[in-house]
C-alpha cells in the first residue's frame, strides 16, 4: 500500500469538489427513484461511480481504492449478517421453545388486520434488535425497559 494523502480540494473550487465527491450518493437515489433499479444493483453501480471518483478526480493510488472497496464491503457485510443470525437463531429457539405459538396468539388477538400486524412485529423487532445493540437510541427507553426484564441494568 502506498501512502497517500488525500486532497480536500482538487478542483481548487470547494464546492465543485464537494459537488463532485456526491456524485455516488446523488447517483443512488437517482438510480433508486427514478430508474427503479433493484437496491443491489444501485449499489453495485454506485460503487463502480464511488471508485471512479477517486481514482480519476482525487487521483487514490488503485491498490488503496481496492482496497477501500473490499474494506468498505466486509465493513458493511458483518452487521448485516451477524443481524440476520441473530434473527435466526432467536426465531429457532422460540419456535423449539413454543413461545412462537404465543407471540402470534398475542399477535393476532390485537387486530385482525395483517397490514397492522406486520407494523407491530417490525417495531417489536427493531426494539427487539436495538436492545440487543445498544448502538441506536431511537428507542432507547423500550430497549432500556427490556434490558431491565431480562436482568441488566438500564441505558
Amino acid at each position: 500500500m502506498n501512502l497517500w494523502q488525500q486532497n480536500y480540494d482538487p478542483a481548487g473550487n470547494i464546492w465543485l469538489s464537494s459537488l463532485i465527491a456526491s456524485l455516488p450518493i446523488l447517483f443512488f437515489f437517482f438510480a433508486l427513484i427514478k430508474l427503479k433499479l433493484k437496491g443491489y444493483v444501485a449499489a453495485s453501480w454506485t460503487v463502480a461511480i464511488a471508485l471512479a471518483v477517486a481514482l480519476l478526480f482525487y487521483k487514490m493510488p488503485v491498490a488503496n481504492a481496492l482496497a477501500s472497496v473490499v474494506y468498505g464491503f466486509f465493513y458493511g457485510l458483518w452487521p448485516i449478517a451477524w443481524i440476520i443470525i441473530a434473527a435466526v437463531f432467536v426465531y429457532k429457539i422460540s419456535v423449539k421453545t413454543g413461545q412462537f405459538d404465543i407471540i402470534r396468539s398475542s399477535i393476532l388477538s390485537i387486530t385482525p388486520d395483517q397490514r397492522l400486524q406486520m407494523l407491530i412485529v417490525g417495531f417489536c423487532f427493531g426494539a427487539f434488535l436495538d436492545f440487543l445493540d445498544r448502538r441506536s437510541r431511537r428507542l432507547w427507553r423500550t430497549g432500556s425497559n427490556y434490558r431491565r426484564i431480562a436482568g441488566r441494568p438500564g441505558l
